[in-house]
């Protein structure tokens, strides 16, 4: 829900007089950034994986309990389809969360190992943009990929 002074910054003009929205509406900026500050809040900083509206518990023990309590507190509404119990390891986000920690999930493996060679500067940003989310899986990733970062590419 937006304030009073947040609404009114979302006022527009119809045929039919002037109207404001009371939840953000979709494209402004900053709600994305509100709504994962919210969820955080929502979660009272329990140690959860979340990303938007994406949330990860791996655990079958009091933080799942604590979770969903909160949750309930709430009132969120959790969508049964999307919610998946009793399993050893769940794809999140580019990334394989299991019972012994977290690890790169292997289609990433595969896309950047499939990924061509760059040819031009965009090409090249979306290398390093893949790498550097990755980064947390290879060591000493500053110095591997310092040649790619000097390539004299065009913007072609």
């Amino acid at each position: 829900m937006l304030d009073n002074k947040s609404s009114d910054l979302t006022t527009f003009n119809t045929i039919y007089g002037c109207y404001k929205f009371k939840r953000y509406p979709f494209g402004l900026n900053s709600a994305q950034d509100d709504f994962q500050r919210k969820m955080e809040e929502a979660y009272e900083n329990l140690d959860l994986g979340l990303i938007i509206d994406d949330t990860a518990i791996c655990s079958a023990d009091e933080r799942l309990k604590a979770a969903l309590d909160c949750a309930c507190k709430k009132n969120m509404k959790l969508n049964r389809d999307k919610c998946i119990f009793g399993t050893d390891s769940i794809p999140y986000f580019g990334h394989l969360l299991i019972s012994e920690g977290i690890k790169l999930e292997p289609e990433k493996t595969r896309a950047l190992s499939e990924m061509p060679l760059p040819k031009n500067n965009d090409q090249l940003q979306k290398l390093l943009d893949m790498l550097n989310y990755l980064s947390r899986y290879i060591s000493n990733l500053s110095s591997l990929n310092k040649n790619p970062r000097e390539l004299p590419l065009t913007d072609q």
